[in-house]
């Protein structure tokens, strides 16, 4: 068993005991050999707990294996376990990637990124995260989801909505939708409020004429 594994392994027992400062330890000794080691930085941003450094130390594992969920599942542990905005936000991104990654229900995580937005109670933010995500999805039927949770979010959160319901269906075609999504966007109109609904229209109404 090479020194690296043996540090580990020393590590991993030490966690299970709650010796963390031993962990720390063990762990930075392994990564001193072997710097980009994914188990020793997950090791060590557990070892950390709460520590800040935690934070960068799980990215750094994320970036040497995007596609492995264990850090990922990590740093959403270690974003809940705070109270703070950053984290919030932070997390909304996670949950969506994590669906992606590991197969999770994806209507669960929508679920967990809307009950974010609830509690953040400020669309210019929430909105702005969704977008993104928007952007990036290259599945139509995901990308359709997202479009919803952006509709319900404008809705039922407040602060100031320098973002109005015209401007978010705008952005659905800034976004290459396909005509056959960017038509059925009126499955959105069940989630808007009263007063955004001749707006929605009058887009509607453009978008026909466009293509036209």
């Amino acid at each position: 068993m090479s020194n690296s594994k043996n540090l580990r392994k020393s590590a991993k027992n030490a966690i299970r005991r709650g010796d963390f400062s031993t962990a720390v330890e063990k762990c930075e000794a392994a990564l001193k050999s072997q710097q980009d080691n994914y188990n020793a930085l997950v090791l060590l941003g557990v070892a950390l707990r709460e520590d800040k450094k935690a934070e960068s130390i799980f990215k750094r594992a994320i970036e040497l294996e995007g596609d492995n969920v264990v850090a990922y599942q990590k740093l959403v542990k270690y974003y809940e376990s705070k109270d703070t905005s950053d984290c919030s936000k932070s997390l909304m991104k996670l949950y969506y990637r994590m669906s992606k990654l590991s197969g999770e229900n994806e209507a669960d995580a929508l679920d967990k990124m809307y009950t974010i937005a609830l509690k953040l109670d400020d669309y210019n933010v929430c909105g702005s995260i969704i977008n993104d995500l928007i952007c990036q999805e290259r599945d139509s039927k995901r990308r359709d989801r997202l479009v919803l949770l952006l509709a319900k979010i404008l809705t039922y959160t407040s602060g100031t909505h320098n973002i109005d319901v015209l401007t978010l269906f705008e952005k659905v075609v800034e976004t290459k939708f396909t005509w056959r999504q960017i038509l059925a966007v009126p499955r959105m109109v069940q989630y808007l409020s009263p007063n955004h609904v001749q707006t929605f229209y009058r887009f509607f109404e453009q978008i026909i004429n466009w293509q036209n």
